[in-house]
């Protein structure tokens, strides 16, 4: 006697309650909805409610909204689901028995569990009904029941669902909003690079001078950032003393009276730890950046050996999960700068995959006559740069200079310097010349001295 009647009886696999402790957890925490979303689709909710809520959080999150009781009412009302999920009643009730924001990865893969079986018994029912079928061919079935099975397990069943495939016409026809600058005219919006160099040539300088000009919205190295955007700078290796003055010296060579407290600019800094700072290309560091990535716009990891996993450098397999990392914030929309080290020929240490992806790739390299006395001094060149030609990825000479009071900023040879004395011969005050290019008035007069010295300004 076939058990299928008795089968057909059966509840299909689900963890409703599961499902709407996810969504109490994102009302409380939006930042759980990041890590759900990495592991679960709509398709996955098995309760319609629950599945037409979370398709609305990941819509106000699409947005950038703030997802609560009230917002998340607007949007269900907006997609016409308010009465169809149960209205404010089901919303409030979600919060109801306090659910854990920790404890969402947990939810989310009991609730995709529960899918991949339903998954499994659709598919099986499917086989089934081929093979009941009089002229059904045996090797048809069981090569169906092959894809079938693998595509489950591959996920290629719901991944071939979600993925939107363009017609030509319809593809040229998309309205994209172009990638704002970060830091001209190299840097943008979404954005993936990498600075690299021999140990202590300046890295980290240049890498901080960067994420700061960026978080003012100055400039860096003569480069210029058009507005502030928020920051997240991640140190795995500096003494925290250490990074804390060349910050505030950087910073003082901006401009000392910069309001610290509005610079939209955060650091994690590992010595600063209690604890190790797992590798960010793991599952667990992945759940550390999605908790700590805020708005960022730009994030600067240094340096690439002591942040992500710990597999040969020289095999291009290990750098897989750094990958699939880089691409997912790029498709958040964030920027991200990569620092590392020269290896003993000189190019980047270890695979060369790593380049596979990145927009720009700028080596920082001694000149000939540098003596140690120089300090942080290089030449900047760009390896690789996606849609840049001509003067501005030109090599360049830069050198880092301080103050007697301590404030750190750039010379720039063929930049900065030259800028600067244009707009001096046009009879602009220091003052004015030093807010028009974002840089300190000290900086100008600096450079309006060095021109005097070597005759290429005349004070008269």
């Amino acid at each position: 006697m076939s058990a299928a009647p008795a089968m057909a009886e059966r509840a299909l696999p689900a963890a409703t309650q599961t499902e709407r402790a996810i969504l109490g957890a994102v009302l409380l925490d939006n930042q759980a909805l990041i890590a759900a979303a990495q592991i679960l689709s709509p398709d996955d909710f098995f309760n319609d409610a629950n599945r037409l809520t979370f398709e609305a959080m990941t819509g106000l999150t699409e947005r950038s909204e703030a997802i609560d009781t009230v917002t998340l009412r607007e949007e269900l009302t907006r997609r016409d689901a308010l009465e169809r999920v149960g209205g404010a009643a089901y919303i409030s009730g979600l919060i109801d028995g306090i659910p854990v924001a920790a404890n969402v990865e947990q939810y989310a893969r009991t609730i995709k569990d529960k899918a991949i079986l339903r998954d499994a018994i659709a598919e099986a029912e499917t086989i089934r009904n081929m093979a009941m079928d009089p002229g059904a061919d045996p090797e048809v079935v069981l090569v169906g029941a092959q894809q079938a099975i693998a595509a489950i397990a591959n996920g290629a069943g719901r991944a071939a669902e979600r993925v939107r495939v363009y017609e030509l016409a319809e593809y040229l026809e998309l309205r994209l909003p172009p990638r704002q600058p970060l830091l001209s005219p190299w840097f943008n919006e979404k954005d993936l690079a990498m600075l690299y160099a021999n140990r202590g040539d300046g890295k980290t300088w240049v890498a901080l001078s960067i994420a700061l000009g960026v978080a003012t919205g100055t400039s860096a190295l003569g480069w210029e950032a058009p507005a502030r955007a928020p920051v997240l700078f991640v140190d795995g290796e500096m003494p925290v003393e250490t990074l804390q003055s060349r910050t505030s010296s950087l910073l003082a060579g901006l401009d000392p009276d910069l309001d610290t407290s509005e610079i939209p600019f955060r650091i994690l800094a590992a010595d600063a730890q209690e604890v190790p700072v797992p590798a960010l290309d793991s599952p667990e560091g992945k759940r550390l950046l999605d908790a700590i990535l805020g708005d960022a716009k730009l994030v600067v990891f240094d340096n690439i050996s002591t942040l992500f996993g710990a597999g040969p450098e020289n095999e291009a397999e290990a750098w897989g999960p750094a990958q699939d990392l880089l691409l997912g914030l790029r498709r958040r929309g964030v920027a991200v700068l990569l620092v590392h080290h020269a290896g003993k020929s000189g190019a980047q240490r270890g695979t060369s995959r790593r380049e596979d992806v990145l927009d720009t790739v700028i080596k920082l390299q001694r000149p000939g006559e540098y003596r140690a006395e120089n300090g942080a001094r290089f030449e900047v060149r760009f390896e690789k740069a996606r849609g840049l030609i001509g003067a501005d990825v030109a090599p360049f000479e830069a050198q880092l200079a301080t103050d007697e009071n301590g404030c750190a900023t750039w010379i720039v040879e063929g930049r900065t310097r030259h800028r600067v004395v244009d707009l001096l011969e046009a009879g602009m005050p220091p003052d004015a010349v030093a807010s028009e290019l974002g840089i300190h008035r000290s900086t100008v007069y600096r450079h309006r001295n060095a021109a005097i010295a070597e005759g290429s300004f005349d004070e008269e």
